[in-house]
């Protein structure tokens, strides 16, 4: 394997065989988690509704449209996507929530109804003025977002950013955070690690989930995808870059890519009628 990490710890995941490092005693996973949590700083970032391309142009153009469209997304964004981010063994720091400049006020009451009920959501407002999303990604988000957060911590400096990819109509598995922390852990106590370089996390074994009218769940399959978004970057503090810097499908040479191999699916995708590029 060419892989830092699987060298590590990942080795024994894929012949099905236990792994000595993977269920770390207690004394062990509370030191992991206590000195990562001090050195690094965990976002999740969600875009919820950027003005990105041909189709969300068009639903915008119709006030009608448009906010059938925002009430059906803040449902499933409350009943499935922020649960996921409740349900975590070990909380982010932060959730930031990407939004376009308001569309009227009622869309703005709609928003802070939506966002009141997590401490951890900060929204983040900026204008995708219907741009592709690859101009989005490289031009207006990463040194925006990063400042923001980083100016609400004007208290402390942490060695870490980690920012991880949350779409507004997915799910994170609970042991999420808890794998990456400790998948980070070993890395950081390996000899592999550069201060100044930059890390991407993915973690191939997902869930595709059907959704229906009534937002629930009535049928799932279990989904490997190594090129899939619910990835997250580690970057020095010091860094402009997080997830969204790239195309999740396009890792950029000077970045390491390192695949952790876990026993529970670690994300969910789910495929409902809103959701044209999710097919079951």
């Amino acid at each position: 394997m060419n892989n830092p990490l699987m060298d590590v710890i990942g080795q024994s995941y894929i012949s099905n065989q236990e792994s000595i490092n993977y269920d770390l005693n207690r004394e062990v996973r509370e030191e992991a988690i206590r000195t990562v949590k001090e050195n690094t700083e965990f976002v999740v970032l969600t875009p919820f509704n950027l003005n990105i391309g041909k189709k969300s142009e068009k639903v915008r153009s119709n006030s009608i449209e448009y906010h059938k469209w925002l009430d059906s997304r803040i449902e499933i964004f409350n009943k499935h996507t922020v649960n996921s981010i409740k349900s975590q063994v070990i909380e982010f720091d932060e959730w930031g929530i990407l939004l376009e400049y308001p569309y009227d006020i009622r869309e703005t009451l709609k928003i802070k109804e939506m966002i009141k009920g997590y401490d951890k959501i900060n929204p983040y407002y900026m204008s995708g003025e219907g741009k592709d999303i690859d101009e989005i990604e490289y031009e207006i988000r990463p040194k925006k977002i990063n400042y923001k957060i980083k100016c609400q911590r004007e208290n402390y400096i942490k060695k870490y950013i980690a920012t991880t990819r949350l779409d507004s109509d997915d799910k994170l598995g609970a042991m999420y955070m808890y794998n990456l922390i400790k998948a980070i852990y070993f890395l950081q106590n390996s000899s592999n690690i550069k201060r100044n370089e930059h890390y991407l996390f993915n973690m191939p074994y997902g869930l595709k989930e059907k959704m229906v009218d009534s937002l629930d769940i009535v049928d799932k399959k279990q989904h490997y995808f190594g090129d899939n978004c619910f990835t997250t970057l580690l970057a020095p503090w010091s860094s402009s870059k997080n997830i969204f810097s790239f195309p999740h499908d396009v890792v950029p040479r000077d970045i390491k890519k390192i695949d952790i191999i876990t026993r529970e699916p670690a994300w969910s995708q789910i495929v409902h009628e809103q959701n044209i590029i999710n097919s079951w």
